[in-house]
C-alpha cells in the first residue's frame, strides 16, 4: 500500500472520528443514544449513500468500543452511553445486591438461632 493510500485512509477515519465526537458531545441526555440515531446523524452530516453507510457502520461501532468515555449498551434500551452512567448503575446494583444478601444472612441467622 502506498503512502498516499495510507494518508487517504487516515484522513477518512479522522473525519469520521471528528463527526462521531461532535455527535457524542451534542448528546446531553443520560439515557442511551440509539445506534440508529448516531449512525443516521453521521450519515446525514457526511452525505453518505446507503453503500457508504453499510461500509462505515462497523467503523462507528469499533470507534465507540475503543472510546474512553462512551460504551455500547446492549438490550432493548441499548445504544451508546457514557461509561460513567453505566458504572454508576452497576455500582448501585452491586450495593443493592450486597444489602439484600446481608439482610438474608441476618434472617437466616435469626431463624437458625430459633431452631436451637
Amino acid at each position: 500500500m502506498s503512502k498516499n493510500s495510507i494518508e487517504l485512509i487516515k484522513n477518512k477515519l479522522g473525519i469520521i472520528g471528528d463527526v462521531i465526537e461532535e455527535e457524542l458531545s451534542n448528546w446531553k441526555s443520560l439515557e442511551c443514544m440509539p445506534y440508529d440515531t448516531l449512525t443516521n446523524n453521521i450519515t446525514d452530516k457526511l452525505n453518505w449513500s446507503e453503500k457508504d453507510y453499510i461500509k462505515n457502520k462497523a467503523i462507528i461501532r469499533w470507534y465507540i468500543s475503543e472510546h474512553d468515555e462512551w460504551t455500547s449498551v446492549r438490550g432493548a434500551k441499548g445504544g451508546v452511553q457514557r461509561k460513567a452512567v453505566v458504572d454508576a448503575k452497576k455500582e448501585a446494583n452491586d450495593k443493592k445486591i450486597a444489602i439484600k444478601n446481608e439482610v438474608l444472612a441476618k434472617i437466616e441467622k435469626a431463624f437458625s438461632n430459633d431452631e436451637k
